[in-house]
């Protein structure tokens, strides 16, 4: 290591080394994280509409007092027979009417 490097070192020292190297790693884990959600906060063409979401959970945690059913009727009468809706952090098509099954 050149002299000028390890003098810069020496002048650190052996704590604001490991801070640095926390910033260095929390930066990377926010890139990831960025690159993760912006990949989550895209739908696929055509995906049907339906109740927002939020990354990692979904609409879990818009399913009022956790009655799945009663949460699938409101959005039946919001956005229709098929709605698109995301669970954790997979993608589901819910279908209220046989009939909305197009073949």
């Amino acid at each position: 290591m050149p002299r000028s490097v390890q003098s810069s070192v020496a002048r650190l020292g052996p704590k604001m080394i490991f801070i640095a190297l926390q910033l260095v790693y929390l930066s990377a884990l926010v890139v990831y994280i960025l690159l993760k959600w912006s990949k989550y906060a895209g739908l696929p063409e055509g995906f049907p509409p339906g109740p927002p979401s939020v990354p990692l959970f979904g609409v879990l945690p818009f399913i009022a007092g956790g009655d799945f059913r009663e949460a699938i009727e409101k959005w039946r009468e919001e956005y229709g027979d098929v709605v698109g809706v995301r669970l954790g952090s997979d993608l589901a098509v819910v279908l209220s009417d046989y009939n909305a099954i197009e073949t």
